[in-house]
């Protein structure tokens, strides 16, 4: 959030529900995101931190056809 190329940051593991949360509000031309779980924003100058508020007990949600592969690929790649 240093750079002010920089609007929105959205924190958590699963963030999909979150993201189009976001995206509604811009959609709707919202300038108030203060209802968006898990956010951090600018506004007027300066860096808002929304509540982590949303945490999944599970990922059973998540859409990944196969969300295990894409942990083990996470995990297995080389550090840069």
């Amino acid at each position: 959030m240093e750079y002010s190329a920089i609007d929105f940051v959205m924190r958590g593991d699963s963030t999909e529900p979150p993201l189009l949360s976001l995206v509604q509000h811009i959609k709707a031309g919202a300038t108030d995101f203060s209802g968006v779980p898990n956010l951090t924003w600018h506004w007027d100058g300066q860096t808002i931190v929304n509540p982590l508020s949303y945490v999944p007990r599970t990922l059973d949600e998540v859409d990944v056809p196969d969300y295990r592969y894409a942990m083990r690929s996470a995990m297995n790649s080389p550090a840069t």
